[in-house]
């Protein structure tokens, strides 16, 4: 009888470990957006490229089933350009499955020549701009007849690496079935064990 909980105890206790969720064990990459420099006339475009945009992070502790260490791609992300006072949202949607976006942002007419700022947000988290020169409107007149329509942001660049961090793989499912498979095989063992006690 001793023998057979010592046996069932070591078993559940197997099948503990291998039914733990996956520890994550990195850090998390920050909300970042980079964009083109110098002169840009009005009715132009500027190209945008997000990356890192996660709705979460799991930098230490559990990751969920079928999210990665950022969580899931961020959705609601806004992109605007702001002069002074006045700010134009210039775009808007969601990353895509490797957390990022490329966007070609249209530059309204009515905007003055002079230096301009490009931000990303989702919600109230503001992506930090990795870019370190100035984007300026130029001297040269609007046609007038450009579309202020927000554009619909596009996925990240070809070549763009999902992740800085790999989520976690399917060692952990894995794991599930087999201590799941050694748990039901310790119980049926007991179960044969104690129909033959019966039987002698």
């Amino acid at each position: 009888m001793m023998r057979v909980r010592a046996l069932m105890v070591v078993l559940v206790a197997v099948a503990a470990v291998a039914v733990s969720p996956v520890k994550a064990d990195a850090k998390c990459a920050n909300y970042m957006i980079e964009h083109d420099i110098g002169s840009v006339e009005r009715d132009g475009t500027v190209h945008v490229i997000g990356t890192g945009w996660g709705d979460n992070c799991y930098d230490t502790g559990e990751i969920p089933p079928g999210e990665s260490v950022l969580g899931r791609p961020a959705t609601e992300v806004e992109v605007l350009l702001i002069q002074g006072d006045v700010e134009h949202l210039v775009a808007t949607g969601e990353a895509d499955e490797k957390y990022g976006f490329t966007v070609d942002v249209p530059i309204p007419d009515d905007l003055k020549p002079g230096p301009i700022e490009v931000i990303a947000r989702a919600g109230d988290s503001v992506g930090y701009v990795v870019t370190t020169g100035p984007l300026v409107i130029s001297d040269a007149p609007p046609s007038g007849q450009s579309d202020d329509t927000a554009v619909h942001l596009g996925k990240s660049p070809p070549g763009t690496v999902a992740l800085p961090i790999e989520p976690p793989s399917d060692d952990g499912t894995l794991m599930v079935a087999a201590g799941i498979a050694l748990l039901a095989a310790g119980l049926a063992a007991t179960g044969v064990y104690w129909a033959r006690r019966r039987q002698a």
